[in-house]
C-alpha cells in the first residue's frame, strides 16, 4: 500500500487568487527596488542610477510578461474567471489597503505638521532635504498600501482554501 500522505496539500488556484499572488510579489519587489534605490546603500546602486528609467522600464515589461503567462495558462482550465467569492475578497482587500493607507497618509501629514512647527530650529541644508524626501515617503504610502491589499487578498484566498 503506497502511503499517499502530503503534508501541504495544494490546492488549486483560481485566476483571482494568482493574480493577488503576483501582485504582492511585484509591489514588494518595486517597493523594495524603490527604497533601496533611494535610501540604500549607494555603492550598490551607482552603477544603474544613471539608466533608473531603464530598470524600471525592464521591471514593468518582466511583470507584464508574466501576468500575461499567468493568463494565458489560467484560461486554459476552463474554470470560472470571478464568482461572488472573489468579488468579495477583492472588495475586502481594497477596504483593507484603503485603510491602511490612509492611516499612512495622516501619519505623513501629522509629519508635516510637526515638520512645520520645528522647522524654525532646524538646519536650512537639512530643511531641503526633507522637502525632497516627502515625495519619496508618498510613494513608500502607496507601496505599503497596494502591498496590504494584496497581502489582504491572498490571506483571504488561503483562508477560504
Amino acid at each position: 500500500m503506497q502511503d499517499s500522505y502530503s503534508p501541504l496539500p495544494l490546492t488549486p488556484m483560481s485566476r483571482q487568487e494568482v493574480y493577488a499572488w503576483s501582485s504582492t510579489l511585484s509591489s514588494i519587489v518595486f517597493a523594495l527596488v524603490y527604497l533601496l534605490f533611494v535610501f540604500g546603500i549607494p555603492s550598490l546602486f551607482e552603477p544603474i542610477r544613471e539608466n533608473f528609467i531603464q530598470a524600471v522600464v525592464i521591471l514593468v515589461i518582466v511583470d507584464v510578461v508574466f501576468q500575461t503567462i499567468i493568463s494565458i495558462q489560467s484560461s486554459q482550465g476552463g474554470r470560472v474567471d470571478r464568482d461572488e467569492r472573489d468579488v468579495r475578497i477583492a472588495a475586502i482587500g481594497f477596504k483593507i489597503g484603503y485603510y491602511v493607507f490612509m492611516v499612512a497618509v495622516l501619519i505623513l501629514i501629522g509629519h508635516l505638521f510637526v515638520y512645520g512647527f520645528i522647522n524654525s530650529l532646524a538646519d536650512p541644508v537639512y530643511v531641503g532635504r526633507m522637502d525632497a524626501m516627502i515625495v519619496h515617503y508618498l510613494v513608500a504610502v502607496f507601496f505599503v498600501g497596494t502591498t496590504a491589499k494584496s497581502v489582504a487578498q491572498v490571506v483571504l484566498y488561503r483562508k477560504d482554501a
